[in-house]
Parts: C-alpha cells; sequence; structure tokens
C-alpha cells in the first residue's frame, strides 16, 4: 500500500508541475499581447496624423485597425481563458488532495518545490 501511495504522490508531483510550466509559458503571451497592443497604438497615431488622407479613408483604416486588434486579442483571451481553466481545475484538486490528506491525518500536500 506504501508503494501506491508513493506512486499516487509522485504522479500529483507530475502533474502538478506539468501544469506549472504551461502557466508559466504565459509570460510569452503577456509579451506578445504588450508587443501586439503597442503596435496597434502607434498605427492608430500614424491613421490619426495623417492629415492628407480622406476622412473616409481615415475611417476605413481605423475600422481595419480594430478588427485586426480584436482577431489578435481574441485569441490571446482564448489563451488565458484556458489557462485560468486549467490552474482552477488543478487548485480544486488541490483542495481535496489537502481535505482527504487531513482526513487521513497526514500533513504533507503534493507540491512543486520549483515554480
Amino acid at each position: 500500500m506504501h508503494a501506491d501511495q508513493s506512486q499516487s504522490v509522485m504522479g500529483e508531483l507530475t502533474a502538478a508541475a506539468a501544469i506549472q510550466a504551461q502557466a508559466n509559458g504565459q509570460h510569452l503571451l503577456f509579451e506578445w499581447g504588450q508587443n501586439m497592443l503597442e503596435r496597434l497604438r502607434q498605427v492608430w497615431e500614424q491613421i490619426d496624423n495623417m492629415d492628407t488622407l480622406a476622412y473616409e479613408d481615415k475611417v476605413t483604416a481605423q475600422v481595419r485597425t480594430v478588427e485586426e486588434a480584436t482577431s489578435s486579442l481574441w485569441h490571446l483571451h482564448h489563451s488565458l481563458v484556458a489557462t485560468r481553466r486549467l490552474l482552477k481545475r488543478h487548485q480544486q484538486h488541490l483542495r481535496l488532495y489537502q481535505r482527504n490528506a487531513a482526513k487521513q491525518g497526514s500533513t504533507a500536500t503534493p507540491t512543486p518545490t520549483s515554480g
């Protein structure tokens, strides 16, 4: 029975490490989002500063810029929502594990040592 419990703890630690590795990768998404917003801000400023551009053309360029922003940011949002769901499920699992461990008189909770 001790071997089964050790395998279970190792499985929990492995899963936790994989979840944290995926979650830690989000900083790349944040950087990408920041770069995207900066680029969109620059394009918007260029459109605003184009005095020679006909008003209708300016509005068309603004619409295109907002459509690009919406599409790009939707992908960022979608990725963040997926990570949020993963972390929420993991958080619920940890809470259940802690409750079960407390009922069994154990105080050890498997958590990765790094992260």
